[in-house]
């Protein structure tokens, strides 16, 4: 019970065997492994949180919001440029896009990746389908 309520750690009780240790940390584990994206000194980890409520407890990773691009869109390091120069005053704070995410939708994946990187130093997420070559190639 102490376990479940995060009142003990797994590693504290002795009666438990190695075997059981395992599937009981895999079932703790975070549903959602860490993931890091920086470039330019600006950084974002997203994930191995294992809060699913803001009242429960404190989110240690704050949320990322990215600008999705594909590659069959028009001047991709148009858009760049905007999104790192974007920012609103919220409340005193200044709130910033955190990068750009480039979709291989079946136009020049690499010139895209490239235009959007030279426009901007944010970070990126490539999305490329599964099995799809033109993303591997680049």
């Amino acid at each position: 019970m102490k376990l479940s309520q995060k009142q003990a750690k797994l590693s504290q009780c002795p009666y438990v065997e190695e075997a059981s240790k395992e599937k009981l940390e895999a079932s703790a584990a975070p549903p959602i492994r860490l993931i890091k994206v920086a470039a330019d000194g600006r950084k974002l980890e997203v994930g191995n949180e294992t809060v699913l409520f803001r009242h429960e407890k404190t989110f240690y990773h704050q949320a990322g919001l990215f600008i999705k691009v594909k590659d069959t869109d028009g001047d991709a390091a148009e858009v760049a440029k905007k999104v790192g120069e974007y920012t609103v005053d919220y409340v005193g704070m200044d709130l910033t896009l955190d990068g750009i995410a480039v979709e291989a939708a079946g136009g020049d994946f690499g010139a895209t990746v490239a235009a959007v990187k030279e426009a901007y130093a944010l970070p990126l997420i490539l999305m490329v389908a599964p099995g799809d070559q033109r993303g591997a190639r680049r």
